[in-house]
């Protein structure tokens, strides 16, 4: 019989678009970011898989920088992670992902929560889903190879437990 533990990083990350406040906002981003890391952990860590976080390199989990990226890093080569699950939860932050995931060398996931919340305008506050496009190239231009959960309706689905085996181990 295989025997397996898997320890993988739980990496959300946010683009800091602080001087321009509505679009991408941080504060939601931060708030998904902490949802959806708690959701997963509730439903998806058991005997053979754990999840290690970001907790420790910022007040609120959510990485937003390359010197987060550097620390997150370095933290889960520490904890020993297996792979790393990359988190999109606003537009995102493809240099400081792409540096992780470089710096790290370990098998990739990325994946963003489907945009849930808008503006009566019908701007929305995260734009998560377009920023899987800027993460997603950053991984080819630097040859990193990664999966990708698509087309879900949202982290509360029980779909994600479904896809979490294409993580190439």
């Amino acid at each position: 019989m295989l025997s397996f533990i898997v320890k993988i990083g739980l990496a959300p990350f946010r683009r800091d678009v602080t001087p321009r406040p509505g679009i991408f906002n941080w504060e939601k981003a931060e708030e998904r970011g902490q949802r959806v890391t708690e959701y997963i952990r509730k439903n998806f860590a058991d005997d053979n898989v754990s999840f290690i976080g970001t907790e420790s390199i910022t007040p609120t989990g959510v990485l937003a920088t390359e010197e987060d990226a550097l620390k997150a890093a370095a933290y889960f080569q520490e904890e020993k992670a297996d792979a790393v699950f990359l988190i999109n939860c606003n537009f995102g932050n493809e240099e400081a992902a792409g540096l992780l995931a470089q710096t790290l060398k370990k098998p990739v996931l990325l994946w963003a929560p489907v945009d849930e919340e808008f503006a009566p305008d019908g701007m929305r506050y995260t734009d998560s889903q377009c920023g899987l496009f800027g993460v997603s190239r950053m991984l080819q231009r630097l040859n990193i190879p990664f999966s990708y959960i698509e087309k879900l309706a949202g982290y509360r689905t029980k779909l994600l437990q479904k896809d979490l085996p294409l993580l190439p181990l």
